[in-house]
């Protein structure tokens, strides 16, 4: 009795086996033949000539009826119309991009069935190492080196001198900075004197000593120094400049005494008047002896 129902479940599997195409691997829809897609996406309830069996379902999709003889789908069965309609004609490039270290990176993009767009995939780079060492990475070259370059000095102002200074190569130090200011001396100008005018007949008795501040010579013009000047009339009676006296403009020089100020000087300690009441000759040099300025009545 065991060995007839062994002999029956032995025939029965053969006979359903006859049925089923053997596989060496499952066929994508892609490369399926057009009557063969046909006969896949055929309806549920159509008619089948032989059995059919579900094969069993382990990725959660639902089960899909297969004719016998054909190969089962490795993923969910669409329209063959939208597949051809939107993708038949796309041939999606691959995405390049070019890595830090000059190699060429790739991936490949494909036909999505259902909007016909072609996927855009981001090839990534692989670290191949570490890379060759250039000029400007390498941190054993030498310092910069400054090069200044400076304008002329400019006029001596309240002491002071200045000048303009960059650095020609740019190197954002200052280690060599040449000075930008530094102390002068004025350089002293030529004087311009000149004799304006003399009172030689003072108010008064000449023979007074209080009268002689009513003699007085009248200079115009500009020294900046006059230490070691003198004034001198045709009898060589000098009167001698005080030292650091600055002429700037207007100055009387009176024949008697009296404090000297900026523009108001005295001869002090004279013995007599100075200029002759008939005709006298007023004569200013500079320190050097030379004759500056003259003036004759």
């Amino acid at each position: 009795m065991a060995a007839a129902l062994v002999a029956i479940s032995l025939a029965v599997f053969l006979y359903t086996a006859s049925f089923y195409k053997p596989t060496g691997s499952i066929i994508k829809q892609e490369t399926l033949a057009p009557d063969a897609r046909d006969t896949v996406n055929m309806p549920a309830n159509r008619t089948n000539t032989g059995p059919s069996a579900a094969p069993e379902n382990k990725s959660g999709l639902n089960a899909t009826a297969i004719t016998p003889g054909l190969q089962p789908p490795a993923e969910p069965v669409r329209s063959s119309s939208n597949a051809s309609g939107k993708c038949s004609a796309i041939n999606c490039p691959k995405s390049v991009i070019v890595c830090p270290d000059g190699t060429r990176s790739s991936c490949r993009n494909f036909c999505l069935p259902d909007s016909g767009a072609c996927t855009d995939c981001k090839p990534e780079c692989i670290d191949s190492g570490p890379k060759a060492t250039t000029a400007a990475d390498d941190k054993s070259q030498p310092p910069c080196t400054e090069n200044w370059q400076c304008s002329p000095w400019g006029e001596c102002k309240d002491g002071n001198r200045k000048r303009e200074c960059s650095d020609a190569n740019s190197c954002g130090t200052s280690n060599a900075k040449p000075l930008l200011m530094e102390q002068c001396q004025q350089k002293e100008q030529p004087a311009s004197i000149r004799i304006i005018s003399i009172q030689a007949d003072a108010p008064g008795d000449d023979r007074k000593k209080e009268s002689w501040n009513g003699e007085w010579v009248l200079i115009e013009g500009f020294a900046s120094d006059m230490t070691g000047y003198t004034l001198s009339d045709s009898s060589s009676h000098a009167f001698a400049f005080p030292d650091g006296f600055a002429l700037a403009g207007r100055a009387k020089i009176y024949s008697g005494d009296g404090n000297n100020t900026k523009d108001e000087l005295y001869w002090n300690g004279g013995r007599r008047p100075i200029w002759n009441n008939d005709g006298d000759k007023a004569t200013i040099k500079d320190r050097e002896g030379k004759v500056v300025a003259e003036y004759e009545y």
